[in-house]
């Protein structure tokens, strides 16, 4: 404010004092105010746009039916079925298999010694599915944890738990990503010929999401509580989050500038 004051009084001064200085002074004030208008304020709003849109929420979708999460999918989706690779493959703690990395907490037990691909039970697309090497069964343990990590951002994760039978209640597995969370319900989709019990989980998130976690609750201990996983499907963001918002706050910040300069 006092730098503004200060402008007017010079001036005022100079104007009264030295005429022939006026129309600098006012060509000076016009050129500001072209700079201010066509610039800077273009600019500001642009930005507050911008921080608008990416402080949105995130419109999340929880599926605990395979058909209603493919009917939902916002676009084509991969599946890493592990049909393509060889029945006994070990997939070391965090490292990458398909696109994915799988870390676990699996090696708690002795005897157990990571992730692998296995054959022993029937599954949702035969032969292989995702279990853990144990030299025996290969299966993973209710109170078993695992995280997958994705290199790109995705919107949406599903995947297939198949539970020995009758060894999978209600909420014994939570699928977490993007900040929410789903439960498997206690009734299985699909019961297999070997009498394997097939449950799914599903999330959908707009905003999009790079690490997705499965968690099941029980006592790792007890080997009658197994469960293998299989068909993990994935549907990638179109484009980085952060590069849509850019270039909507571009978009914004033109349109605005353009329609300063015609009024």
């Amino acid at each position: 404010m006092k730098n503004i004051a200060h402008m007017l009084t010079n001036k005022l001064i100079l104007s009264n004092y030295f005429p022939e200085k006026a129309n600098t002074i006012h060509t000076n004030e016009v050129m500001l105010q072209k700079i201010m208008r066509n610039d800077i304020l273009p600019l500001v709003v642009g930005l507050i746009l911008l921080f608008m849109c990416a402080t949105g929420h995130a419109v999340t979708m929880t599926f605990t039916d395979s058909s209603a999460y493919q009917a939902a999918l916002p676009g084509s989706s991969s599946i890493v079925n592990f049909d393509n690779v060889t029945a006994g493959t070990k997939i070391p703690d965090g490292t990458a298999s398909q696109g994915i990395i799988f870390t676990s907490n699996v090696d708690n037990i002795i005897g157990r010694s990571g992730l692998i691909v296995a054959d022993n039970f029937l599954t949702t697309s035969p032969l292989n599915f995702l279990g853990v090497d144990d030299g025996f069964s290969n299966e993973f343990l209710l109170g078993d944890e695992l995280t997958l990590r994705f290199k790109n951002l995705i919107r949406s994760i599903g995947l297939f738990i198949i539970g020995a039978p009758g060894s999978v209640a209600g909420n014994d597995f939570l699928l977490t990503a993007g900040g929410s969370t789903v439960f498997n319900d206690g009734t299985p989709e699909e019961t297999l010929f070997d009498g394997g019990e097939v449950f799914f989980l599903g999330l959908i998130n707009d905003q999009g999401f790079s690490t997705a976690q499965l968690i099941s609750f029980g006592d790792q201990s007890n080997p009658t509580l197994g469960f293998n996983i299989d068909d993990i499907s994935t549907v990638a963001m179109p484009e980085p989050a952060i590069f849509s918002l850019f270039s909507l706050g571009l978009l914004m910040l033109g349109g605005i500038k353009q329609f300063i300069q015609t009024r």
